[in-house]
């Protein structure tokens, strides 16, 4: 789809990145769908779709890792609290949306939310120590990448565990998207900020675009 949104490569992450937006894709971010009717029109809110996600997660990267304490960054209505909990792991939830903070405290049991964006501005602080850390379809959209990557790092204990969900760059036209992955770039991002790579696939989920899935680990200095 030829338009005049500018994508180069990022000189320092080596993952490609869209420094301008045209006009139509700006105007199509503003009517996007909101809140309800967004995680509606993504099947996201059927009974079934949380045993999808995860069996579609499970399929890419194997069994979770167990563990204590999770944190999911910009999950919205998340499918995956069950699973983790399952795994032992309790849940805290960080998402800027308040209706999809509350959908999920409805939906699940002893759950923690934090409303607030990711990553947090300056000194901020609000986790840590923590065996898990999931970022399934938030990185793409994270205008401040590095910062990003170094609190998720921080906010993880030694040899804790990492998994990463994002679309490939097929679809460089989104116009919800900032950054756009395929595996060597993603391989690289995780290097570059103390992790490694245990397990990462590409899978065809929707028509227009694939998926990645990557299993990391904090490297132990």
């Amino acid at each position: 789809m030829p338009c005049g949104c500018i994508n180069v490569i990022d000189e320092e992450l080596l993952v490609l990145k869209c420094i301008s937006k045209c006009d139509f894709h700006i105007e199509a971010s503003l009517d996007m769908l909101k809140d309800e009717a967004y995680y509606r029109a993504l099947g996201a809110l059927e009974v079934n779709a949380p045993m999808q996600y995860c069996d579609e997660l499970i399929e890419a990267i194997g069994v979770v890792p167990p563990g204590r304490r999770a944190v999911e960054i910009g999950g919205g209505v998340s499918p995956y609290v069950s699973l983790l909990q399952s795994q032992g792991y309790t849940y805290t939830l960080v998402e800027p949306n308040f209706w999809a903070c509350s959908e999920t405290k409805a939906r699940y049991l002893n759950v923690n939310v934090i409303p607030t964006a990711f990553p947090f501005e300056g000194s901020m602080r609000l986790f840590d120590n923590h065996d898990l850390v999931l970022a399934a379809h938030v990185l793409e959209h994270i205008k401040n990448l590095r910062s990003a990557m170094e609190q998720i790092n921080a906010a993880l204990v030694p040899g804790g565990h990492l998994i990463i969900i994002v679309p490939d760059d097929t679809d460089q036209w989104n116009p919800d998207h900032v950054w756009f992955f395929n595996e060597r770039s993603l391989r690289h991002l995780l290097i570059r900020f103390g992790f490694e790579v245990l397990r990462m696939s590409t899978h065809q989920r929707v028509t227009h675009e694939k998926f990645i899935y990557c299993l990391g680990k904090k490297t132990i200095s």
